[in-house]
């Protein structure tokens, strides 16, 4: 597993060359690990002191009121982190898979163009997300304590082509990357790179 993993981040920028099916799924499994234990620590990097703020103020019987406009002061503030955090690790998602993406799809005799659709997709679902951030930021501080609200903004036109084009992406890349490797030499390479 750590051969398929040095092997992935050694071939970021090489689009040549052939990956077998297992080489590429540790590779998956690695960046998207590491992408949840990102996430996971600025998340509660930034949900930490709101909610020590929002039980401070409990506890010092403030109002209610107080208390809720602490929280959604420092609630708008985790929304942008968080949103912004998701469009770098998606741009960094992007970087590390999209070549071994292309060596997977190599390996089983598929061309680098058919390879890139998925990469295609995903790069505009982000394109979508940063042109309507502040939209869907603002949407996500309306939605603080509304239920109905949150429910609506996620059947929102950017939400709901955001999630398509990633998922649309998703399956070509488990398509590609489940395909069966060629046997020997191919246009791509001698043998793919296994583990």
């Amino acid at each position: 597993m750590i051969e398929a993993i040095r092997h992935g981040l050694t071939g970021v920028a090489q689009y040549g060359g052939r990956d077998g099916r297992q080489a590429f799924w540790y590779f998956v499994l690695f960046v998207f690990i590491v992408g949840f234990i990102v996430s996971t620590a600025f998340s509660l990097a930034t949900i930490g002191p709101m909610l020590a703020s929002a039980i401070s103020a409990g506890t010092d019987r403030q109002p209610p009121a107080d208390a809720t406009t602490l929280f959604d002061g420092r609630g708008a503030g985790m929304v942008r982190t968080m949103f912004t955090l998701g469009l770098s690790l998606g741009v960094a998602k992007l970087a590390l898979l999209s070549p071994a993406l292309a060596r997977r799809a190599h390996d089983s005799g598929l061309s680098t163009a058919l390879a890139l659709i998925a990469p295609a997709l995903y790069t505009l679902g982000l394109v979508v997300l940063a042109a309507n951030w502040q939209l869907l930021v603002d949407r996500q501080i309306a939605a603080v304590g509304h239920p109905d609200i949150a429910l609506a903004n996620l059947r929102s036109y950017p939400q709901v082509a955001v999630t398509l084009l990633e998922w649309s992406a998703a399956v070509v890349a488990v398509i590609i990357g489940v395909r069966k490797s060629t046997p020997g030499p191919n246009p791509y390479g001698r043998a793919s790179f296994n583990v």
